[in-house]
Parts: C-alpha cells; structure tokens; sequence
C-alpha cells in the first residue's frame, strides 16, 4: 500500500536523553475523597506540588495546592454504574502537563505511566499508511445540540431524567438520532495508520511525540487523571443509564490504556458528504501507544473497558464548549448499541492499584472494607463531600 507522508515533531535522540525530564509525578501523597452520583472515589494525589496544604509556585509559577487540585478534580469526576459495570475517576492526579506547546513527550510504560519532556529540536517527516474507507461504518444520524429549544421535549420523549443527563461530566448534552439500533463496528490494526481525516492521532509512547502546537492558558493545561472503566459499564449504560454517547470540543485530549489488559474501544466519527450521515471507525488503543483526540474531533469512549490515563481540561468554561450527544434509536426510543466485530469482554488484572471506591448502597460490611483499604492513609480535608466525615 502506498504510503502518505506527513508533518510530524520528532526529537532526534533515544527514549531518554541527557536533556528530558520527568513531567509528571511517580508517588501518591493523599487520598482526595470525590463524589461523584452513585457513590465517591479516594482520588490519589501525587506529588508534593498537589497535595501540599500550604500552596507553592510550580515550575511554570502556576499557584498549586490540595484545595486546587479538589477543584479540578471535582469538574472531571464520574462515578455511575454499579460495582461490576461503572466508571469510576479520577483514581489518579498524577500532575499537569505545563506549556505543552513548548515540548515533546514520551511516556514510560507501567503503573504510574511517567511522561518525559524534550525540547521541540525539529520535525522530520513521519511515513503512515492512509486510512482503509473499507473500515468505515456509515449510519443516517441526525444530531441535536443540548441547548436546542427542541431538547425539552425530547428528553421527555426518550424517558431522559436530570440523573441520565449528568452521565456526562460535560453540561448540556444532547440526542443523536440513529437509523439503526445496533452498529457494529469493523476492528483494524490503527498502528502507522493516518487518522487525520478523523481528527486524531495515534502515537508510539517510545517516539517523541507533540499533544499540541497551540499555547495554552495555565487553566487549559493538561491534568493527568486516571479512570476505571468496568467490563459491563457500557451494558450499565446501554440498559439502565443515559447511554453510550459521541462528543465534539474545543479542546484536545489523550487516552492512555495503562496496562496491557485494558481494551475496549474508542470510537472516532466525521461527517459524510451525504447530510444526515456519520462515518464512524472503532480504535481499539495498544498498550504502549496513545489516542491524541484533536480539536473538534468527534469521538466517544463508553466503550473502554479497563484502566485508562486521560489529559484533558479541568476548567468550567472551557468544559462548557464540548457538545455531548448520547445515541438514541427513535423507532422503540430504546439506547443504541455498539459493539466491536470479534471482540469480547475481558476481565481487569489484580495487580493494579484499582480505585478506593465506596458506592451509596454499598454494605456495611463493603464500607468497612473501604476504610480498611484507606486505613492510614492522609486525607485531604474536604467539607463538601458527603462520604469525608464517614470514613
């Protein structure tokens, strides 16, 4: 197959030079208790520089402390699901990504992944394969915005409560109407493969890589936070919660699978030349590569199945610009379902630090097992939690 050159930032040197640095923090400090609708998570939180009580000046003369960081951690809190089949995060804080404009990064594999940072030497052009339109799922989708005056009817009609709306931890979503009830999408190896066309990028944690060319205020910085996402999250979803959902927004992220049993997919969409159509493609993320979602990048991750890192904004308003649509079938009203060719649910691996996790209908004997867990472990003060004073 012919292949296509593109423009890419590559830093000329091995895995670690001389002149990188860790960007990122190795060791958990405090447990930063978050809640999220059906229960709260023991966020760890490492490195002095967020969990400190006294604020300091970080590299980039950023104010960082414990009251900070809980509240960024509570703009990207999520815990739904029951246990078995939820979304529980921010496990991890693992540190912000200052001026990433500035520099390019490597991520070291394990648990914590560690980012590396190298100054921006120059580019060299990268060969990748263009992407196969053979893979492409093609679906009729019509798209309603969340602050459509039409969406009030429509959360009636599709038996949409406030809980099922905040299933999102981005305001306002809204429905994308799709002609079919199950999609099932085609599985390819997206190694050196070219998903510009979809507004994403893969990249090789080995190999240098740039997240983005475009300075960013302080507020817009990348946090580095880790998710669980359960086997049966997406059933969760599907059967009894909002259901799985695509998003757009004016900010760029990174997925990041932490171990090798961490599957799932990512689904990445674009329009079609046809009105009312979507291309959609699933990318199944190797362990040792990342997901760069570009701006305006369509893409949902409910799919995910295991431990994953993200970068991504924490700030309210920036928040506000994502456009969440959650996939509704309008003949039965019913939540679309999306599946993977082949694929099938793998469990999650023991030696993880999974979350410290306590559900509102857990057990007492469940609770006593969660303040076992956490037993010694310093806790940042946090008033507005409702589980803080009943550890």
């Amino acid at each position: 197959m012919k292949k296509l050159c593109l423009i890419a930032l590559v830093f000329a040197g091995c895995h670690h030079p001389i002149d990188s640095s860790i960007a990122s923090f190795e060791e958990p400090k405090r447990l930063l208790l978050l809640d999220g609708d059906n229960g709260s998570v023991a966020c760890r939180v490492y490195g002095g520089l967020m969990s400190a009580t006294i604020p300091r000046f970080s590299e980039n003369k950023t104010l960082e402390s414990a009251t900070r960081s809980l509240m960024r951690m509570k703009n990207l809190t999520a815990v739904r699901g029951l246990p078995g089949a939820s979304m529980v995060g921010p496990a991890d804080y693992l540190g912000n990504l200052e001026s990433p404009h500035q520099y390019l990064y490597t991520i070291q594999n394990g648990f914590p992944p560690l980012f590396y940072r190298y100054a921006l030497e120059k580019e060299e052009r990268l060969e990748l394969e263009p992407f196969d339109d053979s893979m492409v799922s093609v679906v009729k989708a019509h798209w309603i915005h969340g602050g459509e005056d039409l969406m009030e009817k429509k959360q009636v009609e599709y038996h949409l409560t406030p809980k099922h709306l905040r299933q999102s931890i981005f305001p306002n979503p809204g429905i994308l109407k799709i002609s079919q009830k199950i999609i099932e999408l085609k599985a390819f190896d997206p190694r050196n493969v070219d998903l510009g066309s979809f507004k994403a990028r893969l990249v090789n944690h080995s190999v240098p890589f740039s997240i983005t060319r475009k300075p960013l205020p302080p507020k817009d910085e990348y946090r580095l936070v880790t998710y669980l996402y359960e086997p049966l999250y997406a059933d969760w979803q599907i059967n009894h919660g909002s259901g799985l959902f695509l998003e757009k927004h004016h900010f760029s992220q990174t997925i990041t699978p932490i171990t090798p049993q961490s599957k799932g997919f990512v689904t990445l969409a674009r329009a079609s030349q046809n009105p009312d159509e979507l291309e959609l493609i699933a990318i199944e993320i190797p362990y040792g590569y990342t997901l760069i979602i570009e701006e305006g990048c369509i893409h949902g991750d409910t799919t995910l199945n295991g431990f994953f890192m993200m970068g991504m904004t924490s700030d309210h308003t920036t928040m506000g610009t994502a456009n969440t649509v959650f996939l509704k079938y309008p003949e039965t009203k019913e939540n679309v379902i999306m599946v993977l060719e082949g694929s099938k649910p793998s469990m999650q691996p023991n030696d993880i630090p999974h979350p410290y996790v306590i559900y509102k209908e857990d057990t007492d004997n469940n609770r006593a097992k969660f303040k076992e867990l956490t037993q010694g472990k310093n806790f940042i003060f946090n008033p507005f939690s409702r589980e803080y004073f009943h550890r």
